[in-house]
Parts: structure tokens; sequence; C-alpha cells
């Protein structure tokens, strides 16, 4: 489903993320715990998958 999505709110949780750096889905990111706060700083320097 992600795969047809035009964009992504997300949690943050690493799944979710890479998921979305994967198909090259724009996120909104709204982290809930700490842990959470390192995938959407993390996912800011990613490209767009040049299949997509």
């Amino acid at each position: 489903m992600l795969s047809r999505a035009a964009a992504f709110v997300t949690h943050a949780g690493m799944g979710g993320v890479a998921a979305a750096l994967y198909y090259g889905v724009p996120m909104i990111a709204v982290p809930f715990t700490a842990e959470q706060e390192f995938a959407p700083r993390a996912s800011k320097t990613s490209v767009r998958s040049p299949d997509r």
C-alpha cells in the first residue's frame, strides 16, 4: 500500500521510515519517543529511489 501513497504520516518508527525511504514516499514524521527522533533526522539526507 505504501508504494501507492502520495505521502506518509508516521510516528517515525524505523520500519515505517525504512519503507517510505524504499518507496520514495515523502513523510511527515511526528516522533513520540527519544529513539524515534533519530529516524527523521537520518532520512533528511536520503535521496528518492530512481525507479519511482
